[in-house]
């Protein structure tokens, strides 16, 4: 019987460290693993709430704070750009160069509480040694000209940075395979899906 219980113990607790796959690594490169449930980036705020494994209260490290946090798929990085602390997705890496992005969703909202606007804003960063744009860009997902043309630059701009990046090429070209999308929105699946590749 105490066989059965110890092996049961530690069956649950290897199965509890497997599925903790969500960390975040500080500026004093100190690694804490959260849980994958309770992870929520606020943008506006410039910080990230999670909740360690096996507890229920909420905790907080600020992007001055943070190096950068891995949750499934993706990658987050804190990236200090034109002299202000920002955090962004890092949607493929190869050497020096990274690029990254983020969505942001701004709406306007009336007294009684309805969604007057709605606009996604998208921005789109190839840099070197984490600190010099190479390459940025703003987009919003309104269909007009200006914002259609910046939409249909966006893969020949990243195949120029990313030239030998196969794995990232492919995915922008799964993306742009969706000839009934006259209006190039779906590659911001891009940046607003960033599932993180790392090309070398």
């Amino acid at each position: 019987m105490f066989k059965k219980i110890l092996l049961l113990l530690l069956l649950v607790s290897t199965l509890t460290s497997v599925a903790q796959n969500s960390y975040f690594v500080d500026t004093k490169k100190k690694k804490t693993i959260v849980r994958n449930d309770a992870i929520d980036i606020l943008v506006i705020d410039n910080r990230i709430s999670y909740k360690l494994p096996g507890k229920t209260w909420e905790k907080y490290i600020t992007f001055k704070d943070l190096d950068y946090l891995v949750h499934g798929p993706y990658k987050f990085k804190a990236f200090t750009i034109n002299n202000k602390r920002e955090g962004y997705y890092i949607i493929a890496e190869e050497g020096s160069k990274k690029l990254v992005g983020i969505s942001i969703v701004r709406e306007v909202m009336s007294s009684k509480g309805t969604i007057l606007t709605r606009s996604v804003y998208n921005y789109l960063y190839v840099l070197e040694n984490d600190t010099t744009v190479l390459y940025d860009l703003l987009v919003k997902d309104s269909k007009n000209k200006r914002n259609r043309e910046k939409r249909t630059e966006i893969p020949e701009q990243i195949k120029s940075y990313f030239p030998n990046c196969t794995p990232l090429l492919n995915r922008i070209d799964s993306l742009l395979q969706n000839s009934s999308d006259p209006e190039f929105l779906s590659i911001l699946e891009l940046i607003q899906n960033p599932i993180y590749i790392q090309c070398n």
